[in-house]
């Protein structure tokens, strides 16, 4: 039996006994996905908390230096310098889910910002002719059809 994050039942395993029948594809996309989860974990583990770590040793940034740094930096729009400040300041001080909480409402009014000050029009044209702001599944869209 393979279990989700939930521990209910997934899948089933197919009996061990030679390899006359093909494989489960539900088990194996199974199996993929509880892989992947591991190796996330795993990079994790091994790259960004030591860096985090790190970071906190040698500078002990705290969330007046964090908003400086943010009010710096080009990805940051205008007056938002403190959300950012703050959610790092979660960030590094092991606070993921708060951090998250600040930071991912920002990403898209983020990125319209950096888009918008590379000159590139972040809207789109209705049927009715009025004009929207492009979501963020459309910014990030690789065949770039709203453009």
């Amino acid at each position: 039996m393979i279990y989700d994050e939930t521990f209910k039942p997934a899948s089933r395993t197919p009996p061990a006994g030679g390899f006359a029948s093909p494989p489960n594809e539900a088990n194996i996309r199974v199996q993929i996905i509880q892989h992947e989860q591991m190796r996330r974990g795993l990079v994790v583990a091994g790259q960004i908390e030591p860096g985090r770590y790190q970071i906190v040793f040698d500078h002990a940034p705290d969330e007046r230096v964090l908003t400086t740094l943010a009010a710096m930096s080009p990805f940051v729009p205008p007056h938002h310098e403190a959300i950012f400040g703050r959610g790092f300041a979660h960030f590094f001080n092991g606070d993921f889910i708060e951090a998250a909480h600040l930071l991912v409402p920002q990403l898209e009014n983020s990125l319209r910002y950096v888009l918008n000050a590379a000159d590139v029009d972040t809207t789109r044209l209705k049927s009715d002719l009025t004009q929207s702001s492009a979501t963020l599944s459309t910014l990030l869209d690789p065949s770039g059809e709203w453009r």
